[in-house]
């Protein structure tokens, strides 16, 4: 790509919760697989996301999950994790977490993730949708 097309480029984008969810949940299933230097870059990526979203959805979050220091005692699964115990992917996890469909956040390192609680209801409701 020439250099003057690059300056026509714009200096920030934006996302809707969706392409936010999509992004993250790639982000979270390479970080699976990742290591060394390649671990770190996909870690801050996850970082920078969460905590330039999550300042956004707080109250939503907040008046989705009720008490949140109760959710944080809850044992708690990776979006990975969780997608493939209703086996669906990590940007679907997310999707389900901005639905309200299930209950999460960031956890105390800063990375989302999402209660074994809220995934086993779910599984409970949505018999077909589990694969696991």
């Amino acid at each position: 790509m020439p250099d003057e097309v690059l300056h026509e480029l714009p200096d920030e984008i934006t996302l809707n919760l969706r392409e936010a969810a999509g992004l993250l949940g790639v982000l979270d299933t390479a970080a699976e697989t990742a290591s060394g230097e390649h671990l770190v870059g996909v870690n801050r990526m996850r970082h920078m996301i969460v905590a330039k979203l999550w300042p956004e959805l707080g109250n939503c979050w907040t008046t989705m999950m009720g008490n949140l220091e109760a959710v944080s005692e809850q044992q708690r699964l990776t979006t990975p994790e969780a997608g493939r115990r209703l086996g669906v992917t990590a940007s679907d996890v997310y999707h389900l977490l901005i639905d309200g469909e299930l209950e999460g956040g960031p956890d105390d390192s800063g990375f989302v993730s999402i209660t074994v609680e809220s995934v086993e209801r779910y599984r409970a409701e949505h018999p077909a949708a589990s694969h696991r």
